[in-house]
């Protein structure tokens, strides 16, 4: 696309590409009418949360494709996109960039550090870091030294949780940076407010019978997720009539799919792929799940909260914050089928007490809502100009000439 002369660029990098379109689009919209050019890295061979390259352009998002990966074991590749966002900070001159997921932020603060005489201003978002209270040894060991020395080159380190908030403000941050806390990406209330209308619609749709107790859950289907808990859990209830939808795409599908066959329960489970129409399948449901293991701060709970959904759930750094046991939600602090297939019973035979655990969860999911963490990232993002000054149109033109310069001597 045609890139609009003039502007100051703002470059955002995820290592899954889908990763903007899914929780970003509210903060491409905040820099855009604070006047930036968004420009958007990523491994656009990797999504998990679909792939929609023309729907960025027509946002007016500057593409760049890049080898970066998740797995910190891919060193190679991770080197190379080293080096082309380097490339990319140098040549488009970059103002500032906004760095998310672990190895996003790892190799966007380093190519920030690395990329050229004026270095851009550096955030970073963790949505949830790996070392936490109850993180296994080795979690602790190989991401806590990295954040720590990472986190002298940010210039404002933003978290979405209360836990990491606390341990960022103990980092060691620029000189001059800082850290925010943001209440989750946000969730746009209206899209989950009471759609009783759709109920009947969305499951005749899915060949789900009105009398039946239908659980949903969403998320990346992978070991961290834990969406295996849920399949031994419809197993344990036996006879009762009740129905598990299966939202999302990732490297477990297949063995999830072997292990429904295997524990006999095919017909009461439905693998829904990745879904842009969540709102509502909500409203087709009667109870939300979500047993993942480690979270900063999902999403996908909140929306059904805001739903109206009583939630089951593991008890995580993220649920202690918006769950409020037997009352909200159940919170399965083991973590075990047993703990879900309790939960689960006790809201079929209570009607009253889901009815009452509607509304108490619409209330909780108000303190999410996109307005109060989009008010918190203008902030964020007026601020660079103020903190990095912008530019002059001159110190542009002798930076050209520098870039120039070093060209042709090479």
């Amino acid at each position: 696309m045609q890139k609009e002369m003039g502007k100051q660029k703002v470059l955002i990098i995820t290592t899954i590409s889908g990763f903007l379109q899914q929780f970003e689009l509210n903060d491409v919209r905040i820099l855009q009418a604070l006047g930036y050019e968004v420009h958007y890295a990523s491994n656009f061979e990797t999504s998990v949360y679909g792939i929609d390259n023309e729907q960025l352009q027509k946002l007016g998002i500057v593409i760049h494709p890049i080898s970066i990966q998740k797995s910190p074991c891919a060193v190679g590749k991770n080197l190379k996109a080293l080096r082309e966002l380097c490339r990319i900070i140098r040549e488009e001159r970059i103002l500032a960039i906004h760095c998310h997921n672990p190895l996003g932020g790892v190799v966007g603060r380093l190519a920030a550090f690395l990329g050229g005489k004026k270095r851009p201003y550096v955030l970073y978002t963790a949505h949830g870091f790996h070392f936490y209270k109850g993180a296994p040894f080795v979690n602790w060991m190989l991401f806590f030294p990295a954040e720590y020395l990472l986190a002298r080159l940010t210039d404002c380190l933003i978290t979405v949780n209360e836990e990491d908030y606390q341990r960022v403000c103990a980092m060691p941050l620029k000189k001059g940076g800082r850290a925010e806390r943001i209440p989750s990406v946000g969730i746009a209330e209206e899209k989950f407010s009471d759609r009783a209308e759709l109920r009947m619609g969305i499951r005749e749709k899915h060949g789900i019978p009105e009398d039946c107790f239908y659980i949903l859950t969403a998320g990346e289907l992978n070991r961290n997720k834990n969406q295996q808990v849920l399949l031994h859990t419809v197993a344990l209830l036996g006879q009762e009539k009740i129905h598990l939808g299966i939202c999302g795409e990732g490297s477990c599908r297949e063995g999830l799919k072997v292990l429904a066959e295997e524990l006999g329960i095919t017909e009461k489970v439905s693998f829904l792929g990745y879904r842009n129409d969540l709102w509502e399948l909500l409203a087709a449901a009667d109870a939300f799940a979500f047993p993942s293991i480690r979270e900063g701060f999902a999403i996908a709970p909140l929306e059904a909260l805001a739903a109206g959904l009583p939630l089951i759930t593991s008890e995580r750094r993220d649920s202690r914050e918006y769950i409020r046991d037997e009352e909200n939600g159940f919170l399965c602090r083991k973590n075990i089928p047993q703990e879900y297939v309790r939960a689960i019973r006790i809201l079929i035979k209570q009607p009253e007490l889901r009815k009452k655990m509607s509304e108490n969860g619409r209330e909780a999911a108000k303190k999410y809502a996109l307005p109060k963490t989009e008010c918190i990232m203008k902030k964020i993002y007026s601020s660079i100009a103020r903190e990095h000054p912008v530019r002059s149109p001159q110190q542009n033109t002798e930076n050209q000439a520098e870039w120039a310069a070093g060209k042709e001597g090479k």
